[in-house]
């Protein structure tokens, strides 16, 4: 039988604001240690790829469960289709701004474009591991010994 605290840290409710905060420190180190090696359109492309990446992790993640919740105030339907409809447009334009700023370095935005899925499945993998090494424990071994 699984313990459930373990099954509580698998499904945390909370993963849209840690993959936030880490996709953001992933984003702006990728973007210093651009800018250091003397690559800035590099890094402005990344930066906007990474930047378009979670704005769409928040409004998907947090936004749009908020205002498809029973608490949401009445406008919250036109406020989602507001948010929705808005995404594609907002994405073409500032793509459309990158191009004619980076020229052929807006290539560079697609790795940023990547930085919530591949920080969304590490911290995904990571917890299954934690998992996996946390109850493959021995029941009466000293549980200080076995801590990561």
């Amino acid at each position: 039988m699984a313990d459930s605290k373990t099954e509580d840290d698998l499904a945390d409710p909370h993963i849209v604001v840690r993959s936030l905060i880490w996709g953001t420190v992933v984003s702006v180190l990728a973007v210093f240690a651009l800018n250091l090696l003397g690559h800035a359109k590099w890094s402005l492309a990344f930066g906007v790829g990474a930047s378009l990446s979670l704005f769409s992790l928040f409004s998907l993640g947090m936004l749009v469960p908020k205002l498809t919740s029973t608490k949401s105030p009445g406008g919250s339907q036109f406020l989602l289709a507001l948010l929705l409809f808005l995404k594609l447009p907002m994405y073409t334009i500032v793509l459309y701004a990158l191009t004619r700023a980076c020229g052929d370095d807006v290539k560079f935005a697609f790795p940023g474009v990547l930085v919530a899925p591949v920080v969304i499945g590490a911290r995904t993998i990571w917890a299954v591991i934690f998992h996996l090494l946390r109850s493959s424990r021995v029941p009466g071994e000293d549980a200080g010994a076995a801590r990561i």
